[in-house]
Order: C-alpha cells, then structure tokens, then sequence
C-alpha cells in the first residue's frame, strides 16, 4: 500500500504542474490495482474536465459517486462536466449536493454562481459569488465575476470594488485592469480610468478592447488625434469590436458604425443586455473596408454617426459603407445629414402649436465687426449663441447686445456659430421645465423631465436631487406625459418625427406661456440610461419601454431581409 500511496502523491504533483498525460498514466495504473479508489476516480475524471472532454471523464466522476455517495469534490466536478455538456439544471443540483456535504466549500459556490449567471439568474448568482467571497475572501475569480455582474447592474462603485480587490491578488491581470478602466469611464473618472486603462496595455499591449476604450476617453477630452490613434491601433488588432447578446444562441447580428472623430449616438444602454450580437466599426477616412467582411456581421446596420453639424466627410464615408451594405440601416447617414439645427429650425417651422426658435449658422469671420453687425438683422436681443457640434452646454451663451457677439466670437475664431432667438419659456411658477422625447420607430415615449431656476436646463445642472416635488413632477410626466403634452400636441410631435425621418432620435422641447411646443434640437446624439440611483430610479421603467422599442425595431428590420 505504501507503494500506491507513493505512485498517487507522484501523479497528483504531475497533475498540478499540468503533466495530465503523465498523471493520467500512473491514475490507470492505480485504477487498474484499486478500481473503486474514489480519489482516483475522481481525479482521473478531473484531468479530462481539464482537456475539455467532458464526456470522457463523467464515468469516472460518477463511479467515484457510487463508491463514495458523500465526496463533495466529486459532487462538484460531476457539476463542471454537466455544465461543459449544456446539462444546467443538473449541474446546479451538484453543486448544491456538494455544498450540502460541505457548506464552507468556496469553489462549489463558485461553480453555482458560473451556472446561474448562464441561465441569467444574476440575482442569484450575485449571492453565490458573495459567499464563496465570505468563505474565501482571497477567491480572485470569484472577486472578477462578481465585478462583471455589479458593473452589468449598474451598480458602478461595488464592481470598483470588486475589481480592487481582485488586482491587490493579482495585480499583474490586465483584464481586470481594463474592467476597472471601462468602470470608472462610466463613472466620468477620466484620469482614474485613463491610468487604468494605459497599465492594462504594459500588461497586454494586443488588447483590441482596452485600446478602444482608451480611446473613447481620449475622445471625451478633447484629444482627437491620441483617440484616432487608440481606434487604428484596435482596428489593427481586429477590425470588429463585438459584444456578444445575452442569449446562448444569438437572434440576429448588428454591426453599428461610429466614429471616433465625430458626436455619435449613445448606444451602451440601447445595444446592452440584449439578444442579438452587436460588432462595433470604429469609421476613419484613411482605412478601407471589407465590405463583405461587415456584411457577414450585419442582419442591420445601425448609424451612431448623429452630428451633422461636423465632418460631413465622415457623414458621407458611413453612407457610402451603409449604402454598399444594402441591409436595413437604423438613421441611414443620408437622414441624419438634415439634421443640423439650422436645417432642423427650417423643416419644422410652421407646424401647429410649434414654436420653432429661429436658428442660423454663420463663420466667426461672418460675424465679425460691422459683417457681423448685418447677420444679425432680424434678431432680437436677447439671443443664444453656440458653437456648432458642441452639447451638453458647452460654448452657449446667453447674450444682451452685440458687443457679446465680438467677445465670443474672439473665443472661438476658427468655429461655425450658431446664433438662436432666444424664447423665454418660463413657467407661470418662475422655473424653466425642459422635457426629452424618444421617437422610436415612429412611437414617442418620454424619457425625462428637467427644472431648473436657469434658462439652460440639463437634468445634471438641475437641483432635482434635493427636491422631492421636482422629481414627484417629473414622475408624474413620465407616468402620464398626455396630462402635459395634450392629443394636439402629440399630433404635432408625429408631424416632427415624420418631417425629420430618423428611425431613433430625441426631442428636447419645452411649453410657453400660450401652450405651444419650443423644441429647442431634435437629433439622434441624445443620451438616455437606466438610473442606479435609488432616487431616481422611478425613471428606470420608462426608460427600458425605450430600450424594449429599440429592440423590437431591430428584430423587424432584421426579419425584413
């Protein structure tokens, strides 16, 4: 006996160096000796679960479990091999008979959680994850995917956390670097994520995903030519950034074309979760493209290039892909091209109960000096004024005379301006109330309310987070928006969606005094997410109603092919 205890402690070393051959050898030779030795059998088994030939080691697993009906390890691997052979349900009673026999068993709770996060059952995966963690606390696996699940769920600082944790254990994983990156990003730490992001590359220098993502914050701070660097550098390493859907077998495939040099629509939300497989192309005029390549990947063609107020060439390079393509296009390139707040104000005027602000677009040199002093007829102060291409409140102004103009205009000596009739759209209480509108698919669904004491109103400027009834307001919108825009006006919100024409955009738009619709822009660039703020997250079911319309368009167009 001493002889076989002497062979096993050999073959277990060969096993743990990854000698499975060797170990395999000496595990039959035991077998051969002892062929109910449980231990073998299941570490016989458990050198297979290693190859990836599930079916080979299930006998083995399953005699040791005759032999020895109380072996946890062995409850645990039958689950893993079950899993491998798409047999879910029933790897889930192993892990749980495992963890009957042995309740502090960190790996079986593990296993569980692999199995449920599959079936989606994130809720209780989430809870498995955490208790391998509180029996293990050192489980660096387990740390990751409970990072992964936190960060799907919105819940961005606990998956930080995770993923904190995880590189303390292993801090030489790029990964879990560019998970932590892709996390702070969504938290707007740009430094934080940037840093994160660059030692990821030291670590993995071919990591498409994290050049991509660098260059997205690149982008986001204002540096094109680093951003532009970021995306060849990721379109070099695979010309397709793909995220796969949320089902084992994929619906359909999308293949959405963006751009790191212009504004594109928002999508992480939208695309997120979802049941299809979505392949991002990053556009930039000096590549060329296979087009049969991405017409491989695209059931439909999604354009995120939204902004047409910057590089047409861009514009016209996405309708040229799209055009080739020949799938359905969600906001073909051709579409959004009339877009621009200038044309915008134009194809909307004279719709009932619309007051469409007049809006016209001129070089700085244009409205310079006396030049300047001539484009201005036919504007009454006070006036908007604002830099083309730019949202969010950046470089927009309020102004009261005309010297303004030369003080901005100096600002900005080499931008296209738009000058804007200002419409005090204050409501009898004193407040400006702004209200985005989804149109999707030719359905408006409303998205947001925002109140603010200021004539520039953004949902972040807003003190909405300390005011109860601004936020009850604000539900009460989402929850009846028929209440505030009246049958009139939704016919005129119709009328909008058909002049403009896009299959995606967003309205933001306000009442006056007299009841009629201000639309301030109407355009695809809008942003729209779910809330992981308990305060706000009565927005949440209204904003998956968007998401479910998006997907359900989706699902048409690709049935139409």
């Amino acid at each position: 006996m001493m002889n076989i205890d002497n062979l096993l402690n050999r073959a277990i070393q060969l096993h743990r160096q990854g000698a499975l051959s060797e170990s395999r050898e000496i595990y039959e030779q035991i077998l051969a000796e002892l062929p109910t030795h449980a231990k073998v059998l299941n570490l016989l088994g458990a050198t297979y679960i290693q190859t990836g030939e599930h079916q080979k080691g299930l006998p083995f697993i399953e005699k040791a479990l005759l032999v020895k009906p109380d072996f946890p390890e062995a409850c645990n691997n039958r689950g893993i091999i079950l899993k491998g052979l798409g047999r879910y349900e029933e790897a889930i009673s192993c892990y749980q008979n495992a963890l009957v026999l042995n309740p502090n068993y960190a790996l079986a709770y593990y296993n569980l959680g692999v199995v449920q996060e599959e079936l989606k059952c994130h809720e209780e995966a989430l809870a498995s994850y955490q208790r391998a963690l509180a029996i293990k606390p050192d489980y660096v696996d387990a740390h990751i995917n409970l990072g992964n699940l936190l960060k799907d769920a919105r819940q961005l600082n606990e998956a930080a956390t995770s993923y904190r944790h995880a590189l303390r254990l292993r801090p030489d994983n790029a990964d879990v670097h560019t998970s932590l990156g892709f996390v702070l990003m969504l938290q707007n730490r740009l430094d934080e994520a940037e840093a994160s992001l660059r030692k990821a590359l030291t670590l993995n220098p071919k990591d498409a995903n994290t050049f991509f993502t660098l260059g997205n914050i690149l982008k986001n701070t204002g540096r094109a030519d680093e951003a532009h660097e970021m995306f060849r550098c990721a379109q070099q390493l695979r010309p397709l950034l793909t995220q796969p859907g949320k089902k084992r077998e994929a619906d359909f495939s999308v293949l959405l074309l963006g751009s790191p040099i212009v504004a594109c629509t928002p999508v992480e939300y939208l695309v997120g979760r979802a049941g299809y497989d979505s392949h991002f192309l990053a556009l930039l005029p000096d590549v060329t493209y296979d087009i049969g390549f991405l017409r491989a990947k695209a059931d439909v063609v999604i354009n995120m290039i939204s902004d047409a107020d910057d590089r047409q060439d861009v514009l016209l390079l996405a309708q040229d892909i799209a055009d080739q393509l020949g799938r359905p296009t969600v906001n073909h390139p051709r579409l959004v091209m009339g877009t621009d707040r200038e044309a915008i104000a134009a194809r909307l005027a004279g719709i009932a109960r619309c007051r469409i602000p007049k809006t016209m677009r001129f070089s700085a040199q244009d409205l310079s000096g006396e030049k300047g002093r001539k484009c201005m007829e036919g504007f009454a102060m006070p006036l908007l004024i604002r830099c083309a291409g730019m949202h969010g409140g950046e470089d927009f102004e309020k102004i009261d005379d005309v010297g303004a103009i030369d003080s901005f205009v100096s600002h900005h000596p080499d931008a296209d301006i738009y000058v804007i009739e200002y419409v005090d759209y204050r409501s009898a209480d004193g407040y400006f109330r702004k209200y985005r509108m989804l149109c999707v698919d030719g359905e408006i669904l409303p998205y947001h309310l925002a109140i603010h004491d200021h004539w520039m109103v953004h949902h972040f400027r807003t003190d909405m987070a300390n005011q109860e009834w601004m936020r009850k307001e604000e539900e009460a919108f989402l929850k009846h928006p028929y209440r505030i825009f009246t049958k009139a006006h939704m016919n005129a919100l119709q009328e909008m969606a058909s002049i403009i024409g896009l299959d995606y955009f967003g309205i933001d738009c306000s009442l006056d005094r007299e009841g009629n619709i201000v639309v301030f822009e109407a355009n695809a660039s809008m942003v729209i997410h779910d809330e992981s703020d308990a305060m706000f997250a009565y927005k949440n079911p209204y904003v998956r109603k968007i998401k479910e319309a998006f997907d359900t368009m989706l699902s048409r167009l690709a049935q139409s092919r």
